[in-house]
């Protein structure tokens, strides 16, 4: 139980600071290939959410202006899902484009990757 008057423990608030980086990157990693594996935007944003929650709970500050940014991701979401039937296709459809790059070689993204 954390006590009121002193806050939580100084080695909560190191571990979770020190979880933090390596939680966001398996969150970028887990997003980017879940779009052709398991995981993806759903699984990603759990772990977001999590690290939000811990940082929360250890006392450090809630991330700048997050309000709008929830905002600004709802909107691009439901543009993305109606895009498609601007040009006679159905709701959540997806457009995949394939590139050939010199380094990586056959690269594949969809328009659900935004």
């Amino acid at each position: 139980m954390i006590d009121q008057t002193t806050g939580p423990s100084p080695i909560v608030r190191l571990s979770i600071r020190a979880a933090t980086p390596l939680a966001l990157v398996i969150a970028v990693f887990v997003f980017f290939a879940g779009h052709n594996r398991p995981g993806g935007g759903f699984a990603a944003g759990l772990l977001i959410g999590a690290v939000l929650v811990l940082r929360s709970v250890a006392g450090f500050p809630l991330p700048f202006r997050a309000i709008p940014l929830l905002a600004t991701g709802t909107i691009v979401a439901a543009a993305v899902a109606v895009a498609p039937m601007l040009w006679g296709d159905v709701f959540l459809d997806q457009i995949v484009i394939e590139q050939k790059l010199p380094l990586l070689g056959k690269v594949k993204s969809g328009s659900a990757l935004i």
